[in-house]
């Protein structure tokens, strides 16, 4: 039996594409930028072919005017300018889809300086590869969202457009090289990294940068904490949020006691809330 950790060949098991470390490093680089675009190709398949002549990696971090500091995963700058930020999303939230509609928005906005014409936008691209289901309104594991009526079929304009790819909903096999892709990133063994590649030969190289990755023991160490580190600030932001929703309801039942006091004997409020006269008394006079 594999020793939990290692691959078939003693080695540490790879550590799975999703990771945001291993992403960056197969797609987020500029030596590896020939792989984001055959990945890209597969992903909008609809582009033109000349879209991908050239492909540019952008630095990531990007700062609003309103100082809101925002780091992309990955940020390629296609032959005809088009701005794509491809995001591999491991954790979900009520705030997630909003998130990247800000981020969508301000990759569109920050294209013009002062005084630049409105027809120097190029489209932006925001991709979302999540891990979780981020749509349960369709069973789909594609979409695409633009700025649109759908009343009257009219689309506003091209320049601002989000799709969306959800790993838990690969089911069988659609035919499409996006689906081999997707199998990839999602692979969490060595089997399933090479039962992808033998699929589609066309991640080998993809495939070969994972586990060159995580035959790394610096990188692999290095992302293992940085893992940790996600998880760890999850956990905290979870609890402030706990403790704050707790301090919320005790603020909202204080507001309420006060305003019932107002036209209520405090004897009656009292026992209206089920404290005492004295705690009635308390609050209305700190308010």
């Amino acid at each position: 039996m594999q020793a939990s950790g290692t691959s078939s060949d003693g080695q540490w098991a790879p550590i799975p594409m999703y990771h945001d470390s291993v992403f960056r490093w197969v797609f987020g680089t500029e030596q590896h930028a020939h792989v984001l675009r055959r990945f890209l190709k597969a992903a909008m398949p609809d582009l033109p072919a000349e879209e991908w002549t050239t492909l540019a990696l952008p630095n990531t971090h990007l700062l609003t005017a309103r100082q809101k500091e925002i780091v992309f995963d990955v940020l390629a700058v296609t032959s005809s300018g088009r701005r794509i930020n491809v995001e591999i999303q491991t954790r979900g939230g009520m705030d997630v889809r909003r998130r990247f509609t800000f981020t969508n928005s301000t990759l569109a906005a920050d294209q013009l300086n002062p005084g630049d014409p409105y027809t120097d936008l190029s489209p932006v691209v925001t991709l979302v590869i999540s891990t979780f289901v981020l749509l349960p309104e369709d069973r789909d594991y594609r979409h695409t969202f633009w700025d649109y009526d759908p009343e009257h079929h009219i689309r506003f304009t091209s320049l601002r457009e989000l799709r969306t790819l959800e790993l838990p909903k690969l089911a069988d096999d659609d035919g499409t090289d996006l689906w081999d892709w997707l199998r990839l990133i999602g692979a969490q063994t060595e089997e399933e990294i090479d039962m992808a590649v033998q699929s589609n030969p066309d991640l080998r190289e993809a495939a070969d940068l994972v586990k060159e990755f995580s035959a790394d023991e610096a990188r692999r160490y290095a992302a293992r904490a940085h893992q940790k580190s996600l998880s760890d600030q999850a956990s905290r932001e979870l609890s402030a949020r706990q403790e704050g929703r707790q301090e919320g309801r005790q603020e909202g039942r204080q507001e309420a006691i006060w305003t019932v006091a107002q036209s209520m004997p405090v004897e009656q409020v009292a026992r209206l809330f089920g404290i005492t006269p004295d705690e009635v008394t308390a609050i209305v006079q700190a308010a």
